[in-house]
């Protein structure tokens, strides 16, 4: 028996994938919110996204993983008995080796613990695992992109509040530059009635 795929992905991590990539999109009007409730919002999407992209990275290392192992295990069905080879121990140490009759293969299905299986069996393992994992992966570059939608929004409300900020900081000064004039117009208007006088 031979020792084919191995899946860095347990069921935990899985559940926890699948729930952040299914959180829907939410209706809220960001014109209604505070500077401050934006930031926060800004900077909570932000890390929801760097989770989101770690996720959909470690979901698409997995699915090479498994494309690796089927094809390997494909190639190793069709090599006639006695092919040499080199059998990886670890990622790092190789062994010569050469084939034999292969009846049944080792799947890994996680946390240490290995299945024994046909190759068509184990053939129909990984596409299942691989299905899977694409369908997770796709659901959560979904959840992504609308995580990044709802970022350009929040950062177009923001910046938003602060042209209406300037805008009303400008006003402001102009009022006061008025008030300042007409004061001081009012001021040598009354000395000019004195020295008429």
């Amino acid at each position: 028996s031979s020792d084919v795929c191995s899946s860095d992905l347990n069921g935990q991590r899985q559940a926890r994938t699948a729930k952040m990539a299914d959180e829907p999109g939410g209706g809220i009007n960001l014109q209604a919110l505070s500077f401050d409730q934006l930031n926060q919002m800004k900077q909570s999407l932000e890390e929801e996204m760097q989770g989101l992209t770690g996720a959909h990275q470690q979901l698409k290392v997995s699915a090479d993983k498994l494309n690796i192992s089927k094809k390997a295990l494909e190639e190793v069905q069709k090599a006639p008995e006695g092919t040499r080879m080199l059998v990886p121990i670890t990622s790092s140490l190789y062994v010569p080796g050469e084939t034999a009759p292969l009846d049944t293969v080792l799947i890994d299905v996680g946390t240490g613990y290995y299945i024994e299986k046909s190759g068509p069996e184990a053939q129909a393992f990984l596409d299942r695992k691989i299905h899977l994992i694409t369908g997770q992966a796709y659901k959560v570059a979904q959840a992504m992109q609308i995580k990044q939608e709802g970022l350009q929004g929040t950062v177009r409300a923001m910046n938003s509040k602060i042209t209406e900020y300037q805008q009303r900081q400008k006003h402001r000064r102009r009022a006061s530059q008025c008030r300042v004039f007409l004061s001081w117009r009012r001021k040598i208007g009354r000395a000019s009635c004195r020295e008429r006088v």
